[in-house]
């Protein structure tokens, strides 16, 4: 049996001295089922009081399927509640296609983008958009939710990190692990500290009796590999098409006067994403590796 990680080897000293409330953050994927079941069959530190979801409204059917069965699954075996919390007003998609335009400037713009990749007006030179669309539809919707239920105020002095907010990493992927900033919460890795691996959570899921949790990300994703979308063009084709249309109305919707300078695509090569063939091309400025970002966390 592996040596678990001491949460002393990342945790500061006396972090975990004030902790009343364990919240996971749950993307519907592999390494935060995983660590949901670990919690609730007491086989990590504590078992959580509590696991959020934050829904964009642009995730493939698959996940919100597999939400809906897990939810049945923790509230049937274990009496415990997963809560959606979304963004007030549109989600993404909504946002997506209804642009806005500057009254300062008359430039359009998209509130909120995914890291959409843009092809220059002049000269075609190609560059990707900043995300902001993680701390609009995840984090904020999230931590808003997490803050009202456990009566969280603004800090005063005397007030101490009271929330652990896990985190579904494991151990193949520990270089996403980061501090929180939230005066209020702590970030936690239970897997990491089990020194699980992806693989071993898929396993573990499977051992419940459970089907193999989805990858959870939106289906337009710019993070995707190839891969990825030459699945879900092939096992989800009514999704995919959804893509293609939603990439043309967010091109159309930005015709006049466009902020990014540029014209937006989902897929690096920066062509229609219904008429690349995936993997089959060379692409200069970007590598094939799927970041997973919203895995679970997405920055929450």
């Amino acid at each position: 049996m592996r040596n678990k990680m001491k949460p002393e080897t990342y945790l500061n000293r006396g972090d975990l001295d004030n902790i009343k409330h364990r919240v996971i953050s749950y993307g519907a994927g592999t390494q935060s089922t995983a660590m949901l079941l670990m919690g609730l069959t007491g086989k990590l530190h504590s078992k959580p009081d509590i696991a959020i979801f934050a829904d964009t409204g642009g995730e493939p059917k698959e996940v919100y399927d597999y939400l809906a069965l897990i939810k049945d699954y923790v509230k049937k075996e274990f009496d415990f509640e997963i809560i959606t919390v979304r963004k007030k007003g549109n989600d993404i998609i909504e946002d997506l296609e209804t642009p806005r335009i500057s009254k300062k400037t008359g430039n359009s713009y998209i509130t909120n983008s995914p890291p959409l990749f843009v092809k220059h007006n002049d000269g075609g030179k190609v560059y990707m958009a900043n995300r902001n669309c993680t701390v609009t539809y995840k984090i904020e919707p999230f931590h808003r939710y997490m803050k009202n239920i456990f009566n969280i105020k603004r800090q005063k002095p005397e007030q101490e990190k009271c929330i652990e907010l896990w985190m579904g990493i494991s151990l193949d992927e520990m270089q996403r692990m980061r501090e929180g900033t939230d005066w209020y919460a702590i970030l936690r890795y239970p897997l990491i500290e089990m020194k699980m691996v992806r693989n071993e959570s898929i396993k573990l899921v499977e051992r419940f009796g459970l089907p193999t949790p989805p990858r959870s990300a939106c289906t337009f994703c710019p993070y995707h590999n190839d891969n990825e979308w030459k699945r879900i063009r092939k096992n989800f084709p009514d999704e995919f098409q959804k893509v293609i249309e939603l990439e043309k109305s967010i091109q159309n919707g930005l015709k006049e006067k466009p902020a990014l300078k540029g014209v937006p695509y989902f897929h690096r090569s920066c062509k229609p994403i219904g008429e690349i063939n995936f993997g089959e091309e060379q692409y200069d400025l970007f590598d094939d590796g799927f970041l997973n970002e919203c895995d679970g966390v997405c920055g929450i």
